[in-house]
């Protein structure tokens, strides 16, 4: 962001329920007049959804993985009750998970869309895999494993 001018603030969290963070943030929201809040992640977006809630602004989610809204986590009831109220468009990355958002009741379909995470697959072209054989002294025959994370 810095190197196309993009201006952006770094706020550390200080968990959930910190009143000096949130302050902090409605503060930063009121200075740059935010008109629409966009959160990832679970953590994110519990925080973001009180936030919007105080600052009357849109709230969009996005939710990479079930991991996000298991049904085992610590209060999940409130977490999924506080997502509900603040929320105002989920975007899951997968069909199956916004299914799973669905089937758990934690939003309905007409308030879910799915955007997948994309991968520019010409990036990883079998000229720059060679590149990257002949880099780290791989044999051109050998195969090649590799995980990919968000």
């Amino acid at each position: 962001m810095k190197s196309r001018g993009i201006r952006y603030h770094i706020v550390k969290p200080h968990g959930l329920l910190s009143i000096p963070y949130y302050v902090q943030l409605l503060k930063l929201i009121r200075r740059e007049n935010v008109a629409l809040i966009h959160s990832h992640l679970l953590g994110s977006t519990l925080t973001y959804s009180l936030i919007s809630l105080i600052a009357r602004l849109p709230l969009i989610a996005t939710l990479h993985g079930r991991v996000d809204i298991n049904p085992r986590e610590r209060f999940v009831f409130i977490k999924q009750m506080i997502m509900r109220l603040g929320v105002n468009k989920l975007i899951a990355v997968s069909k199956d998970l916004s299914s799973f958002i669905e089937s758990r009741n934690l939003f309905p379909r007409k308030a879910i869309d799915v955007i997948y995470n994309g991968v520019d697959e010409s990036r990883y072209s079998s000229g720059i895999l060679r590149k990257l054989r002949a880099q780290l002294g791989i044999p051109e025959d050998s195969i090649l494993i590799g995980s990919l994370k968000r």
